[in-house]
Parts: C-alpha cells; sequence; structure tokens
C-alpha cells in the first residue's frame, strides 16, 4: 500500500504544469472592470497560479480558485488546481474536487489521471483500478498508467495480472526500464527464476553501465544456487561501481551465506571503509559477528582488521571506541583498552561513561590510587554522581585510608541528600549494587572467565 502511495505521489510532481493542462490556452488577460464578467474565472486562476506555484502560498491560491469557482461553478480548471494542492495533505477532498473536475470535462486526460492518483492516495484503490484500466485504453502512450495499474493488482494480490499489464506495456510501448524493472521485482518475488533472469538479461543488455542490473543478476543466480554465475555478475558490478553499497552488501550475503567467512569479513571490511553506510549500521554489524565466540576465535585477525578501519574513521565516537576496547580486552590486552579509554577522556573528557571504564578496569587491576585519580577527575564534572563517588570510597578503603573513605562516603550522603525520597527510592538498587567494586561490562566478561574463549595474542 505504501509503495502505490508513493509511486502516486511521485506522479504528483507534474501539477507544476497544471495552469498549461487545465486551461486549453484561454489564460487571457481580461480588461479591468471585467473581472466580474465573462472573464473572471480566467483571471482568478491565474491569480491562483501566481499565488501558489510563484509565491508558495497554498492557501491564497486556494481561495483564488475558489473566487474562480464563485464566479463560474462550470469553470473545471479550477476544480482541478485546488484537487492539486489539497493532494498531499488532504487527498479525500482532493477527491472531491478532482471527481467535480472529471465530470465537468469527461474526455479531459490530466484530470484523469489526477483523479486515479487521488484515489490512491486515498486508499481507494478499487476504484483507482476502474480510472487507470479506463486510461490504458484512452491514453495508451503513457507508461506510468500501466506501471500505477500493475501496482494496484499486485497489491490486491494478484501479481500474474499485474505482469500481464506490463507485458502489454511492453508490446505497445516497448522495453521500459522503470517497467522491466518492476517486472523483474515481481517475477523474483514469485521466485520465478528463469523468467527474471530473463528480464534481467534483457535490463543489462539495454543498460549495459548500470551496475544495478548486474547485481540484481548476481542475486537471482544467488537464489537459483548458481554462484559461479552469481560471482560473475557481481565481479561486473563491482567493476562498474566498486563503492555501491548495495552491490557490497549483496556480495556480503553471499559469502555469508556460503560459510566464506575470509571473503565475508574481507567484503565487510570494503563497507566499513564506504561512506555509504551510516555509522550504527556498521556497529550492529561488528556486534552481531562478534556474539559468536567461535566464530570471533577462528577469525579473530581478520575481526581485528575491521575494528582498526571502525576506529581510524571514528576515532572520536565512543561507541566505536568501546567495541575496540572490549575486542582489546576480550584478546588480553587489558592495558591497551586502558590506555584506549583514557586517550579519549584526554580528547573527550564530558563524557561519563568512558571514566567508568577507567575506574572499572583500574579497580579490576587493583590501582585504588588510579582509580582515587580518575575519580577526582570525573566529579570534577560530574560531582554529583553517586556511582563514583562511592567507587571512591571504596578505592580508599582499598588503601587503609579509613578517614579519606568516611570523608568520600559523606560527601555521597550530601549528594544523596539533594535528591528526593522518591528519587533515591528509584536508585537505591544501583546503589546496592555498588556495595561491590563497580564494573563494567568489559570487565564484567573477564571476572566471568569470557577472555579465555579467545587466544592472547
Amino acid at each position: 500500500m505504501k509503495n502505490i502511495r508513493v509511486i502516486a505521489a511521485g506522479i504528483a510532481a507534474a501539477g507544476f504544469i497544471s495552469c498549461t493542462v487545465t486551461t486549453h490556452g484561454t489564460s487571457q488577460a481580461a480588461a479591468e472592470g471585467d473581472f466580474a464578467g465573462r472573464n473572471a474565472p480566467y483571471y482568478y486562476h491565474a491569480e491562483g497560479i501566481k499565488a501558489h506555484t510563484v509565491k508558495g502560498d497554498m492557501q491564497a491560491g486556494i481561495a483564488c480558485f475558489g473566487r474562480a469557482i464563485q464566479a463560474d461553478s462550470s469553470y473545471a480548471p479550477a476544480y482541478y488546481e485546488i484537487a492539486e494542492i489539497l493532494l498531499e495533505t488532504d487527498p479525500q477532498r482532493a477527491v472531491a474536487y478532482s471527481q467535480t473536475a472529471n465530470a465537468l470535462d469527461t474526455a479531459n486526460l490530466a484530470y484523469q489521471n489526477q483523479l486515479g492518483r487521488a484515489l490512491v492516495m486515498s486508499e481507494k484503490y478499487d476504484e483507482a483500478m476502474g480510472i487507470y484500466t479506463r486510461l490504458m485504453r484512452d491514453d495508451p502512450h503513457n507508461p506510468l498508467n500501466y506501471r500505477l495499474l500493475a501496482a494496484l493488482y499486485d497489491y490486491k494480490g494478484q501479481p500474474f495480472t499485474a505482469i500481464a499489464i506490463l507485458d502489454t506495456a511492453e508490446m505497445r510501448l516497448g522495453r521500459l526500464e522503470e517497467l522491466s524493472t518492476y517486472k523483474r521485482e515481481i517475477l523474483i518475488r514469485l521466485r520465478l527464476y528463469d523468467k527474471a533472469v530473463e528480464e534481467a538479461k534483457k535490463l543489462a543488455g539495454d543498460y549495459p553501465y548500470d551496475d544495478g542490473n548486474y547485481r540484481i543478476l548476481g542475486d537471482i543466480y544467488s537464489a537459483m544456487g548458481k554462484d559461479s554465475l552469481a560471482l560473475a555478475n557481481y565481479a561486473e558490478a563491482m567493476r562498474l561501481d566498486s563503492g555501491n553499497m548495495e552491490t557490497l552488501s549483496s556480495l556480503a550475503d553471499f559469502y555469508r551465506k556460503s560459510n566464506d567467512a575470509g571473503n565475508y569479513l574481507a567484503t565487510l571490511k570494503l563497507i566499513f571503509e564506504n561512506n555509504g553506510m551510516p555509522l550504527e549500521g556498521k556497529k550492529r554489524i561488528f556486534e552481531d559477528i562478534t556474539s559468536d565466540l567461535e566464530f570471533y576465535r577462528r577469525n579473530y585477525f581478520a575481526i581485528n582488521s575491521l575494528i582498526l578501519t571502525l576506529i581510524a574513521k571514528y576515532p572520536d565516537d565512543y561507541n566505536v571506541v568501546d567495541l575496540y576496547a572490549t575486542h582489546l580486552i576480550r584478546g588480553g590486552e587489558i592495558e591497551q583498552a586502558l590506555g584506549l579509554y583514557k586517550s579519549f577522556i584526554g580528547m573527550k573528557p564530558d563524557i561519563l561513561e568512558a571514566y567508568n571504564q577507567v575506574i572499572g578496569i583500574e579497580t579490576f587491576l587493583n590501582r585504588p590510587d588510579s582509580v582515587t585519580k580518575y575519580s577526582d577527575m570525573a566529579l570534577a564534572r560530574f560531582p554529583d554522581n553517586m556511582d563514583i563517588l562511592l567507587g571512591k570510597g571504596y578505592a580508599r578503603l582499598g588503601t587503609n585510608d579509613a578517614a579519606g573513605a568516611v570523608r568520600t562516603f559523606r560527601e555521597a550522603y550530601r549528594a544523596m541528600s539533594r535528591y528526593s525520597r522518591a528519587c533515591w527510592t528509584a536508585k537505591r538498587s544501583s546503589c546496592r549494587a555498588l556495595t561491590s567494586r563497580p564494573a563494567s561490562a568489559s570487565w564484567t566478561a573477564i571476572r566471568s572467565g569470557s577472555t579465555r574463549t579467545m587466544p592472547a595474542y
């Protein structure tokens, strides 16, 4: 449904020529003083186009077209223009105006096309199918009519009828890229792979420099289990555009399904280097491939190359730094991970979680002096943070500084008292957790023994 509405909305861009398709060449200059006479509709029509199209004032445009209708209720172009304005914001009202325009001028193809779009935008698909069926007969050279009618039948669960409509378009108009692409999409969805290959080959022949045609051929061959043909087409797509994210994603998916870890990770490296994928997507991929510890162990060096690519590309993103540090910890490089967090604090001292990680690692390594140091640095920026205050107090206990610990716990108590009782109740559970040494996810994994699943390199 959404796809059909998007197509119809895109076609609505044709509305900018409305002044030429609705006035029949009669938008003439009216003699001053004749605005209330026979020329009034044309005058207000022209004023409405200036207000809406030139000045961008939708309401003023509707008002002018409304005056044209008041001057002559049978003036169809004004109804058309109002419907065109309302299509995006109020398609239900647009339908009513468009139906009136069609009733006043049943032979106008632009009016019929608009009514079809308005019905689609209003989700009145059965009525829209009737309009586009008629347009296929009355306006057989407009490919958009075939495209939308095919989409409507496809949506109604009749994909074979949609294919028949697209075949009719090809016989009448020749092969058009958009219609052939849609036909190929339906054939793939129906798993009619042989016919989909035939259609894809035609497109590749007609548009040999479009890498997408070879990529989709590769996808089809992959679905058919014809791996060598799939790879050949992916290679051609890469030759035409080695940085295309869709091709890289298809290739990575092919290698993943083939259990070819080496080529899969090598392709992911190209994706990680590419600006076409947002960082969030790259982080999700890295988290996914490292969630399988057996895969992680067997491909440690290739995965290491991936995270190095990320940290080189996004050195000031805390989440990337955290991913890299966790990777280092799992490989036994705790000191290197600690140094990474400390360097990040030097670059971006306002990220609380970085302090928590440093304090947690230093606590795990039993370095109370360093815990105190970084706790003080954190408290300089986050003075009322209960986790930091309590962690610092326990660190002082670890150095047998009972007096210092008492002072710190009193500071924590005073900070606590600044919160309402309700707020403190909500925080009690986290405070209880701090009766033991604070630990982040990274070294929680260490203490649970999970680092033994990865070799220390």
